[in-house]
């Protein structure tokens, strides 16, 4: 069997991600653990009786991961849609789709503790 030509039979290698973006996914994932071990503490400490201080204090961490939730997943859109037009490939749907998700996330979680925190310190 003879050996392919060049160009045939092989693919072309994948552009290689820049730096930013690869951060920007790196970070967006370590702030959704953030994200989840506090809610998990939070939900625990709920049904566990923790002391409120406690309870306002992971909310207080709830929120500030869940802005960072909120924020960098849509860098993370804007640089994903900037990478696919200076390399004039197509910005891959599932990785905009879970930057939007992560995005929506944030701002519910956030929406949740401050609504909370409101709660707590009361409606008056």
């Amino acid at each position: 069997m003879a050996a392919p030509e060049a160009g045939q039979g092989r693919r072309e290698a994948p552009a290689p991600k820049p730096l930013p973006l690869i951060l920007v996914k790196r970070l967006s994932i370590f702030l959704l653990l953030l994200f989840l071990i506090a809610l998990f503490y939070w939900a625990v400490g709920s049904f566990s009786s923790f002391l409120d201080e406690t309870q306002l204090m992971l909310l207080g961490l709830l929120r500030w991961f869940s802005l960072g939730l909120a924020i960098v997943p849509m860098l993370g859109v804007a640089l994903t849609v900037l990478f696919a037009l200076f390399q004039r490939h197509a910005a891959k749907a599932w990785g905009v789709l879970g930057y939007a998700f992560l995005s929506v996330l944030g701002i519910a979680g956030l929406l949740l503790s401050d609504g909370l925190v409101a709660l707590s310190r009361g409606l008056g």
